[in-house]
């Protein structure tokens, strides 16, 4: 086994519905976790539709997504009075905490017998955590740019995250049902 004492990312897949096909059936792939362990979108192929003039990316967009992502990746951590580097903490502000537990619930009861994540339980009992990741990282993106780092993830920021993750679970669905996790 590999135990990451300081991870430092949070993966998306947008794999081709070919390749989820049986997943399921894969020993280790269900059982253990790891299909739960990602956020999944499976957008609808744009083939014989796309616009093959598409402008490119303006570049003050690119230049301030790569401005941010290096910043992020060479901010320095604190250090503690024994001179040990110590990590961010972040916290959620009161607002954020109760946006956050209320989806959390939410989610709980997704997961009963007859509802609508009951087979895709392991994922969902997950959702609630890449929630507050998301956050996290949406929080440290908008405080990096703005050259001061509070602490305290917003209810904003949290509402920002569940919005994403609604997107997930709609597209999660169908990536499970492509694996064949729902007999039904």
């Amino acid at each position: 086994p590999i135990y990451l004492r300081e991870p430092l990312s949070t993966m998306g897949l947008s794999p081709q519905p070919s390749v989820l096909k049986g997943l399921v059936a894969k020993p280790g792939f269900c059982g253990r976790g790891l299909l739960a362990r990602f956020l999944y979108l499976l957008p609808t192929s744009p083939l014989g539709y796309r616009n093959l003039d598409a402008p490119e990316m303006p570049e003050s967009v690119e230049g301030e997504y790569n401005l941010r992502v290096k910043q992020i990746l060479d901010l320095s951590l604190p250090k503690d009075l024994d001179g040990e580097t110590s990590p961010y903490l972040l916290q959620f502000s009161q607002d954020a905490y109760q946006e956050w537990n209320q989806f959390a619930q939410y989610m709980e009861s997704q997961m009963r017998p007859g509802a609508t994540m009951e087979y895709m339980a392991d994922w969902a009992g997950k959702c609630s955590g890449a929630v507050a990741r998301l956050a996290g990282i949406l929080h440290a993106a908008e405080m990096i740019g703005n050259g001061h780092w509070d602490l305290k993830i917003s209810k904003s920021t949290v509402d920002q995250a569940a919005e994403l993750m609604t997107v997930f679970i709609e597209h999660t669905k169908v990536a499970f049902e492509v694996m064949g996790t729902d007999e039904s």
